[in-house]
């Protein structure tokens, strides 16, 4: 080939390769607008007003990434139970890559003073077998939903979680069938403190190695917030706490943990959610350095509505709506939060809001959150 067809080549590479990202910003902007127009709509015709005070949602779809905003503008939300996720899971997920194995261990081979107590009804959720981390972070354990730990533990200095495990080290564990179970996450915590011999606010530290968690972070010791109050979304006026809780966690279990829990504590920006989605969903992909065997483990649909630290879309009606397939994941937190990802779409939303401020009661927003991802897919499809 002579100099002037090289040449040539070229110029028509560098011609082809602009006007191909000029089409893919063309037709970016032209899905930004759209769905913004399909929001707005939405909202118009579900007004937010009784729903949440502060609305982001953020949008994943094939590597692009769309952000909206409505109502007043708040920089950082709590993220209440996206923590399970975003933190307990991660950091179950990093252990196992490296440990191996970890997820199918017996409780407690781990913590030697975990005795689940059935009462009458002794194992009668796993037919005399000993629970498993795994059945910890699917929801299998038998556990309680919830436990009023906040009535009375101490403040906790971060240290370690012992004073909560003195708590629950015999916590009744009375359920036959898969129930969601914060207390199954407070073992969890006192696990991860164990495998890793670090308090969690160290273990979440050390988890910024593996995943963008830059926009990501407790407050704790339920002290000053990290960034100015005002860029935080309000949760509630609280009774119990007698004022308005505004950078402070809203989980009152995880308030006297210290600010800092397995289950609830993070704050997020709806671009650090979005960033550690897009990490998860590059992990789920086989496109990180996580083995495929680990990643099966956290992908494998365990009974009821679960894989491991995530939900799976219920039937027939689901918090992300009626598309979403169903080897979809993600979570809801109780403050208004959420994320879904389909990896079938390639697509992720994420929702972030204060349903809960003033008042905790409001249930409104459940309506709208399947609606959104509804409109959503309907735009992109």
């Amino acid at each position: 080939m002579n100099l002037k067809n090289t040449v040539t080549k070229t110029v028509k590479n560098k011609t082809n390769s602009k006007m191909k990202k000029q089409k893919d910003k063309i037709s970016g902007n032209f899905l930004k607008t759209h769905l913004r127009k399909n929001l707005d709509s939405l909202l118009f015709e579900h007004s937010l007003n009784n729903k949440a005070e502060s609305l982001n949602v953020g949008v994943i779809h094939k590597k692009k990434i769309y952000k909206f905003n409505w109502g007043k503008n708040y920089t950082y939300f709590d993220l209440a139970s996206l923590t399970k996720s975003i933190f307990t899971m991660s950091a179950f997920l990093v252990y196992e890559e490296f440990h191996h194995s970890v997820i199918h261990k017996s409780v407690d081979n781990i913590l030697p003073w975990f005795r689940p107590n059935f009462g009458t009804n002794l194992n009668a959720q796993h037919g005399g077998e000993k629970i498993k981390v795994m059945d910890l972070l699917s929801h299998q354990s038998g556990a309680r939903a919830l436990y009023p730990v906040y009535k009375e533990l101490e403040f906790n200095t971060l240290r370690n979680l012992n004073p909560l495990n003195e708590l629950i080290r015999n916590a009744p564990f009375d359920q036959t069938t898969s129930v969601y179970s914060d207390v199954g996450f407070f073992y969890l915590g006192a696990i991860l403190e164990e495998l890793y011999n670090r308090p969690l606010f160290e273990i979440f530290e050390h988890l910024r190695s593996y995943f963008d968690m830059s926009d990501l972070h407790f407050n704790p010791l339920n002290q000053k917030s990290l960034y100015k109050k005002s860029l935080y979304a309000p949760t509630e006026d609280c009774k119990l706490r007698k004022k308005i809780i505004q950078g402070e966690v809203h989980d009152e279990n995880c308030w006297r943990m210290g600010g800092v829990g397995p289950h609830a504590g993070l704050f997020g920006s709806i671009d650090g959610v979005l960033s550690w989605t897009n990490n998860i969903m590059n992990v789920f992909k086989a496109k990180s350095q996580f083995s495929k065997s680990t990643i099966k483990h956290f992908l494998t649909k365990q009974k009821g509505d679960w894989r491991l630290g995530m939900m799976v879309p219920s039937r027939p009606i689901s918090s992300c709506g009626k598309y979403f397939s169903d080897n979809s994941f993600g979570h809801l937190g109780f403050t208004g939060t959420s994320f879904w990802v389909d990896p079938q779409k390639d697509l992720a939303v994420v929702i972030l809001s204060n349903r809960t401020y003033p008042d905790r009661e409001n249930k409104n927003f459940n309506i709208l959150r399947p609606l959104i991802h509804d409109t959503v897919w309907e735009t992109l499809k």
